[in-house]
């Protein structure tokens, strides 16, 4: 079998293949055409001309009356097997050309189908799911797992994280606002630039699995697969940085954090183990390790961690939905929150009251009091009273804080919005649309009706929504009456992409 040229002395690559049971071949090839083969006498049933280049990738449905297509042209086409004269078994079955559909700008390298959904990705690196009908459409961003930046409140430092290295900024100076008693609402106007203070790599250009920066702007850990580092930072005329010792006990680690007062670092190491540090002059000291692993209070590894900002607890939740309280004051384990079906994604303790907030990844959301050790009220009423909008939602929630100035607000994050849980509000019914807030200010009553969210002049309701970012990375309180977010830009990233494929349009040059 051979298939055919575009060019005398140009030979035809076949890029892809696919085989059915019934012995038809299935190919796409560098001239964008799409080929059916009957296998047993070698021969060409039919042939498409679908794309203006290479055909790359292409998906047969497990049923294989379906496959999909795509290439460095990146339209994703489709095609349906039908069948002539008697039905399916007693006819001639065809391959017809069906839906087509563009969702990426660039070469699309891979297909993949599941559970009636088509999942494709390529150059411009989204990871795109996608279904017709009913017609929907899902991008997930090329973003690292959360959590990737940390906010420094005493020093104003945000630390961003990489794939190989970090860096250290000082965020800019704001104007002050006098104006009478007014309060400033939205973005504030700077002054001074932000400016980056350190560009710390790993060494031998290793991933960096994780990494924290303390409180007060002194402390720099970042973990690789290989092992862990602590450096203490010394910003001045001219910053430097100093290196500490490892601790040989610590190995790598999947995450770290540092307590509030700058003073510990909690570590959740490769192994299972969850160490805690204290933090000296020039060296560290190791004052515990919890082995929950072999104590079989986790099943798996540590994926989310934290520590209660007046240091007496540590939490920490693994992928199978095992989360576990243990107390710093003797080291002993505290509590067990009861095991959801589902895997968490984000949880956090409110400073004031070490409540614990939870959600999973079905974006159910509980809340457990780390001090009576049982969930509280609101939880109990918020259980069955979930709206169905909040749990459509295609992003999982990678982040949860607190009003500094309000113990009743939870806001949460995800990919491109804000959640706002006010507990004094009254939770609405499952069916209710979530109301979307665009005014600048966070907490005020003026809502929009874009995209399902309905406009209301005084919300009444416990949820309420933001929705002005495209990819928001990061979310956090700089002060208590300074909220920091950290976007990435999808124009940002698609300006590192190399050209994509050129296409005469009518009426334009």
């Amino acid at each position: 079998m051979t298939p055919g040229r575009d060019e005398r002395k140009k030979e035809t690559i076949v890029w892809c293949l696919a085989v059915t049971k019934d012995f038809t071949i299935i190919s796409g090839d560098s001239r964008g055409c799409m080929s059916f083969w009957d296998g047993n006498v070698g021969t060409q049933i039919e042939s498409f001309q679908t794309h203006k280049a290479d055909i790359l990738c292409l998906c047969l449905a497990e049923d294989e009356n379906s496959v999909y297509c795509a290439g460095v042209d990146p339209l994703i086409i489709s095609f349906a097997k039908i069948w002539l004269r008697g039905g399916a078994g007693t006819g001639r079955s065809k391959w017809v050309k069906s839906v087509q559909r563009r969702i990426h700008d660039h070469d699309v390298r891979a297909l993949a189908l599941a559970d009636g959904k088509l999942l494709s990705g390529g150059v411009d690196s989204y990871l795109a799911i996608s279904s017709y009908p009913p017609r929907q459409l899902v991008k997930y961003p090329p973003l690292l797992q959360a959590p990737s930046v940390s906010i420094c409140p005493e020093a104003r430092f945000v630390m961003l994280r990489y794939l190989t290295h970090v860096e250290v900024w000082q965020l800019g100076s704001t104007a002050p606002i006098t104006n009478g008693d007014a309060v400033h609402e939205g973005i504030l106007p700077l002054i001074a630039d932000p400016l980056r203070l350190l560009t710390l790599k790993s060494r031998g250009g290793d991933v960096i699995v994780c990494a924290d920066m303390s409180s007060n702007g002194k402390w720099i850990a970042y973990s690789s697969l290989r092992t862990t580092s602590f450096f203490r930072f010394h910003c001045g005329s001219k910053p430097s940085l100093q290196k500490v010792p490892d601790l040989c006990e610590i190995g790598s680690a999947h995450r770290i954090t540092f307590t509030a007062d700058s003073c510990r670092a909690i570590v959740s190491t490769s192994t299972g183990d969850i160490a805690v540090v204290q933090l000296g002059g020039d060296e560290l000291l190791l004052l515990h390790v919890f082995h929950p692993l072999d104590d079989r209070l986790l099943k798996d590894a540590v994926h989310l961690l934290t520590v209660s900002h007046d240091g007496q607890f540590i939490v920490a939740g693994d992928h199978c939905s095992n989360i576990v309280a243990w107390t710093t004051s003797d080291y002993k384990h505290h509590c067990s929150l009861p095991r959801y079906s589902c895997a968490p994604t984000a949880f956090a303790v409110q400073p004031h009251t070490n409540i614990l907030v939870v959600v999973y990844s079905d974006h159910k959301i509980v809340e457990y009091s780390l001090h009576s050790r049982k969930y509280t009220a609101f939880s109990r009423g918020l259980e069955s009273r979930h709206p169905v909008q909040w749990l459509s939602r295609s992003f999982a929630v990678n982040n949860v804080i607190f009003d500094p100035n309000n113990d009743d607000i939870i806001i949460l994050q995800d990919d491109n919005t804000i959640c706002i849980i006010n507990k004094n509000k009254e939770l609405p019914l499952a069916e209710a649309k979530i109301p979307r807030i665009d005014s600048p200010q966070l907490f005020s009553d003026s809502l929009d009706s874009s995209q399902g969210h309905p406009r209301t002049a005084a919300p009444q309701h416990a949820f309420h929504v933001i929705k002005k970012y495209k990819h928001l990375v990061h979310l956090d309180w700089l002060s208590d009456t300074e909220l920091t977010a950290v976007e990435v830009s999808p124009l940002a990233l698609a300006e590192k992409l190399p050209p994509s494929l050129k296409k005469k349009r009518f009426g334009v040059m």
